[in-house]
């Protein structure tokens, strides 16, 4: 695939968080999309998100270009996630935005190695990773009322 996601996950509660199912539904919704055009293309980009646990933490803000493989034409932008994000109802949406700024950042890096990006087609592709999020966001369900007999 030409676009992947990962994650570091220091704690193994962080694995039931709103922030890992919401991780999930995006690979599986990128996972659909493996017959895109863009998704047979080099170079790779590895969108690794890192979130932090009681004692380890990504040691950066933001996002980085981790490593570019020349060999495998692979490369890994890292992403720390906010801790307000773990347990948030808008994860996807951080998710999906996240993946946005990493493929316009690759799209830059690469450009200066002068390597072909199809930066417009990668983009296109993860923002539509948005519409099957918010068609598996959980809907609302109204708090259970009993009346006394």
């Amino acid at each position: 695939m030409s676009i992947s996601v990962g994650a570091f996950f220091p704690d193994s509660a962080l694995r039931e968080s709103e922030f890992a199912n919401a991780l999930t539904q995006v690979a599986m919704a990128l996972a659909r999309k493996n017959d895109h055009p863009v998704q047979s293309a080099t170079p790779e980009v590895e969108i690794l998100f890192m979130l932090s646990g009681k004692y380890d933490y990504p040691g950066f803000s933001g996002m980085r270009i981790r490593r570019f493989d020349t060999k495998l034409a692979s490369l890994v932008v890292e992403v720390a996630v906010p801790v307000t994000m773990v347990d948030s109802g808008k994860a996807g949406e951080y998710v999906v935005a996240a993946m946005l700024d990493a493929t316009e950042n690759a799209a830059e890096f690469l450009k200066e190695l002068d390597l072909a990006f199809d930066a417009g087609a990668h983009m296109t592709l993860v923002q539509s990773l948005s519409k099957c999020i918010a068609s598996q966001a959980k809907p609302e369900i109204p708090p259970y009322y009993s009346e006394a007999p």
